[in-house]
């Protein structure tokens, strides 16, 4: 994300997803056109019982947004039933 800082940058979870935006403050040589502040927007689709949600880490370093995703455990999701054999 070049251009933005992390104070220019939201991440958050939604049920099956995760959304990252970005806004870079506009210059004062860009004049009015809004092409030339930086923007980023994306929506990844991530399914809320494979992982857990309110553990979600991000972080900003020289313009690269590194986000963590723990997984769940198979034995921790609740959408996952283990059949016992007889």
């Amino acid at each position: 994300m070049p251009g933005l800082g992390k104070e220019h940058v939201k991440v958050w979870a939604e049920p099956n997803g995760l959304v990252i935006k970005g806004e870079g403050d506009k210059e004062p040589w860009d004049g009015d056109d809004d092409s030339a502040v930086p923007r980023y927007s994306r929506r990844i689709k991530v399914p809320a019982d494979a992982f857990k949600m309110d553990k979600i880490k991000a972080e900003m370093k020289n313009g690269v947004l590194r986000v963590t995703l723990p997984r769940l455990k198979e034995e921790e999701r609740k959408d996952v039933f283990q059949v016992k054999i007889e």
